[in-house]
């Protein structure tokens, strides 16, 4: 008891509460502000081991130290009485007041102003935890078996499938492999272990649907794959309505969530009793809709739309029917050359009935996040996508079409930890490996990337994308146009209705300077695609190279006109004039955002920024420029490729000569060419870009471009003597 009375007398304790609530403050302030700086984790780390050693020698100076009138006293030296005693304690109850006060302060404001502000963000980084976690219970749904005696019923059986699946996905507490994936071991004769380890996997849900006249019979079982044990079994016979299949849905959900042991927020309890639609042949067309986008080539997507829309008329409530659609016509527009503005209004138009109708799906989120992204507002999808993941994180189109997002926006590490996310949860997806092995391609891991399409083609070899998309990597980023050709060939025999496989081979055709050949493909495709403006780019490049500048010209004001975001190409023109005025008249009409300092320069405006620095430079406005270079150069540094059809290519040099800087533009020329540079455009920046117009001419230019143009004659000849199909005939 007397070391109690001692430690208080002497202030001890004091200073102690006092030193406890200081830490607290400070290290819940700095674990907000920290993270804001880009700070690495082991700064708070280490101020927590400070702040933790620092209490021993607090509790020793409180101990032999006082305050008084002339400061700080060694408290042997002090007054005798209790006087001193009490003025320092006094002085440190007020200091221990004010403390508090500050931590009440800080603690009512995190609680109810940054608290709310984070807990959309703080919701997200758990369910996206959440998903990633290999302990929760994991379950593949095979697809079902028909036991029908019409074989037409197959889409019906799938359906089912389907949906049971969708069901069980919306379960937080479950890892659920989607549909893509276990689509490929139909039929499969795997036993069911080695199927669960191939998807990642502890347990197996099997079944079989059998569709007679007005009856419904289903026959579920759940299997411990690894033990190879049945752990729940169920038939279901029932008269057929829409009504009684979403309630064995629901059935079949609540009884493996209960096998598995998972619990089931209020909010999965209420989704899982939810009906989509009371019309059986509403829910029939949505199904068949499904099943026609999933092919995802230009035909496919077209009755895909019709479906959606069938099951739109026959119920005008059905909110996944109005995903589907929206779903549809923004696939249309990479896959059928659909124009991108009317394509994403009819998909906003759809997705606003969506989300009047069901607010609370991820389906919904997911869709109107990705049409965010169209317009490029990317502050917009970004909230959305997470929207989406924390209503859902099994979905693992929400994590892919996040990870495309990102991509767009120069947050390529971020954008692949999200797309490996849903492949998590869609190990054998054909879209989203392929995507993941574009963004291998983007940050110049091309080895990767090329094994990364090869292996979607051996999951779904009648999908065109890998092969074009493979072609494409090996031309631009191997510079191997000739080994190129076959593939374009074969993705264009699988999906002649897409115009991007002909556009990319009438690109290589003209890079190898068979430009009648080239225009032969364009015209061709603007018969077919009158609004497609990638199709007047091509036209407006091959003119420039045969000298033909009036036609050139009004080819791009076409581009403009079909899509303004490609202000580039006409902006060239009154470059090349010296009409600097009009080319920032131009972009003062059609991006005026980059003359705002507030502007962001993406993957997506970077050409933009580029030449409208340019003609800022030569009006006297070398600030304005200069904030666009900076954002420009930032994409030429790792993890971005110079080489590949969306790698950044010359843009270095372009950006070393705006600044005024020859030499240097012209070392980094040579580097491009050391590093295998082959284009797209290679023939444009030898002839015509007036940014590289102040060094075109010297030894060094000349040299380079004469290397290039000697290796793409080599190409040329090796092409013409090979078979070849009806793309480069």
């Amino acid at each position: 008891m007397g070391l109690i009375a001692e430690l208080k007398r002497r202030n001890v304790l004091r200073m102690l509460g006092l030193y406890l609530v200081a830490c607290w403050l400070i290290i819940q302030v700095a674990n907000n502000i920290l993270p804001a700086f880009g700070t690495p984790p082991w700064v708070l780390k280490t101020l927590i081991i400070a702040l933790a050693v620092g209490l021993l020698p607090a509790i020793a100076l409180s101990w032999a130290f006082e305050f008084t009138p002339d400061g700080l006293t060694r408290e042997t030296e002090a007054d005798a009485d209790d006087a001193t005693a009490r003025r320092t304690a006094v002085h440190l109850n007020r200091l221990l007041i004010g403390v508090l006060a500050l931590a009440l302060a800080y603690f009512m404001a995190d609680k109810f102003l940054i608290g709310r502000a984070d807990a959309p963000e703080r919701a997200v980084t758990s369910a996206v935890r959440a998903a990633a976690t290999k302990e929760r219970p994991s379950i593949a749904v095979l697809p079902f078996d028909n036991r029908s005696a019409v074989a037409e019923d197959a889409f019906f059986v799938d359906g089912m499938h389907d949906d049971i699946l969708t069901q069980l996905s919306k379960i937080s507490g479950l890892k659920v492999i989607s549909r893509t994936s276990v689509e490929s071991f139909r039929d499969s004769r795997l036993p069911l272990r080695e199927i669960a380890r191939r998807l990642g996997v502890k347990t197996i849900l099997e079944g079989g649907v059998q569709r007679g006249g007005n009856r419904v019979r289903i026959n579920i079982q759940l299997i411990d794959a690894e033990a190879d044990t049945h752990l729940w079994a169920e038939t279901y016979d029932r008269e057929l309505s829409a009504e009684n299949l979403f309630a064995i849905q629901s059935e079949v959900t609540a009884a493996i969530t209960a096998s598995l042991k998972t619990r089931l927020s209020p909010g999965e309890k209420a989704r899982m009793a939810d009906i989509p639609t009371t019309s059986l042949p509403a829910w029939e067309a949505y199904q068949l809709g499904r099943q026609r986008m999933a092919k995802r080539s230009s035909e496919s997507l077209s009755d895909a739309i019709g479906f959606f829309r069938k099951a739109i008329v026959l119920d005008p409530q059905f909110t996944l029917a109005h995903v589907g659609l929206a779903d549809a016509l923004l696939l249309e527009i990479n896959y059928s050359g659909a124009d991108t503005v009317a394509g994403t209004e009819a998909a906003a138009r759809a997705i606003a009935a969506a989300m009047r109708l069901d607010p609370n799906s991820a389906e919904v989120w997911t869709t109107a996040a990705s049409i965010d992204s169209y317009r490029q507002d990317f502050a917009q999808a970004e909230m959305k996508y997470r929207k989406a993941i924390a209503l859902n994180p099994n979905y693992a189109t929400a994590h892919h079409w996040y990870g495309t997002m990102l991509s767009s926006t120069g947050r390529i590490d971020e954008s692949i930890a999200s797309v490996h996310q849903a492949l998590e949860l869609d190990p054998l997806s054909a879209v989203i490996n392929s995507d993941l092995a574009s963004k291998y391609e983007q940050v110049g891991r091309f080895d990767e990337a090329i094994a990364g399409y090869q292996r979607v083609i051996e999951i779904d070899p009648a999908m065109a994308l890998p092969y074009y998309s493979k072609a494409i990597l090996l031309a631009y980023a191997r510079r191997d146009f000739v080994s190129a050709a076959p593939l374009l060939e074969k993705a264009y025999a699988l999906d002649s209705g897409n115009p991007m496989i002909p556009l990319f081979a009438s690109a290589i055709r003209s890079e190898l300077f068979d430009d009648a050949g080239a225009l032969r493909l364009l015209a061709a495709q603007r018969a077919k695609y009158p609004d497609n403006p990638m199709v007047r780019m091509g036209q407006a490049y091959i003119s420039n190279y045969k000298g033909q500048t009036a036609a050139a010209e009004a080819y791009a004001r076409e581009v403009l006109q079909l899509n303004p975001q490609a202000t580039s190409v006409l902006a060239d023109f009154p470059m090349r004039r010296g009409d600097y005025a009009g080319v920032l008249a131009l972009y003062e009409k059609t991006y005026p955002e980059l003359l705002k300092e507030t502007t962001t320069v993406s993957i997506n405006n970077v050409r933009e920024a580029i030449v409208l620095a340019a003609a800022l430079a030569k009006t006297g406005s070398p600030a304005q420029a200069e904030r666009l270079l900076a954002g420009a150069e930032a994409l030429t540094r790792p993890p971005n490729s110079r080489l590949g059809f969306f790698g950044y290519g010359l843009m270095d040099v372009e950006i070393a000569l705006i600044r005024g800087d020859r030499t240097l533009a012209l070392r980094r020329l040579r580097a491009a060419y050391d590093q295998g540079w082959r284009g797209p455009f290679w023939r444009y920046y030898r002839d015509i870009d007036p940014v590289l117009s102040e060094i075109r001419g010297t030894p060094e230019f000349t040299a380079v471009f004469a290397d290039i143009e000697r290796d793409m004659r080599q190409q040329a000849h090796r092409l013409a003597a090979q078979q070849t199909g009806e793309l480069f005939r």
